[in-house]
């Protein structure tokens, strides 16, 4: 006789209006990999594309975040088990706006902060504690491979130096 068990995980739980399939986690575990793959080689990306495509791209990884937190709605999310430090640092932060006297470049810090906690609790609650170290291994290991893979195509390219933005090298230097 052989019983089997399964450990019950939010996997089990279909978010509403989806019906429970593998596909939806799988579409879940896709964008935390892409999430975490922006977020780690984020100085890449924004040397290989520019500052205003990367500034679009972050927008997208925050709106996309919020977007599958939002459908998702996972049960296990209640907001006062968010930690009470962490809305005293927001808080914090928030108000120090009023007595910067960088006013402009502390709005861009305390929105660029509200983004980066958003996106990071959208990864806390919508993953399982496997589903988060199993994406992001993965998203460490295209981020070994596309380096390696950039040092190669460099080494072997005919241009002995590769500036950020495609830039070429300053004047006097080869």
């Amino acid at each position: 006789m052989t019983i089997t068990a399964t450990i019950p995980t939010m996997a089990d739980k279909s978010p509403p209006g989806l019906a429970p399939s593998s596909k939806t986690r799988l579409g879940i575990s896709a964008w935390a990999i892409m999430v975490f793959v922006f977020l780690l080689g984020a100085n890449g990306v924004r040397n290989l594309v520019g500052l205003p495509t990367y500034f679009v791209l972050a927008g997208i990884v925050v709106v996309s975040s919020v977007w599958v937190f939002l459908v998702v709605r996972p049960e296990r999310y209640r907001w006062y088990r968010i930690p009470a430090p962490l809305y005293w640092f927001l808080g914090w932060a928030a108000l120090s706006i009023i007595w910067s006297a960088y006013r402009f470049e502390s709005v861009l810090g305390v929105f660029a902060q509200l983004a980066t906690t958003a996106v990071a609790i959208s990864l806390a609650f919508v993953l399982t504690w496997h589903e988060l170290l199993r994406t992001l291994a993965t998203a460490l290991r295209y981020l070994i491979g596309l380096s390696l893979l950039f040092e190669l195509w460099v080494s072997s390219s005919s241009a002995s130096r590769s500036c950020p933005g495609g830039s070429s090298s300053p004047r006097g230097r080869p």
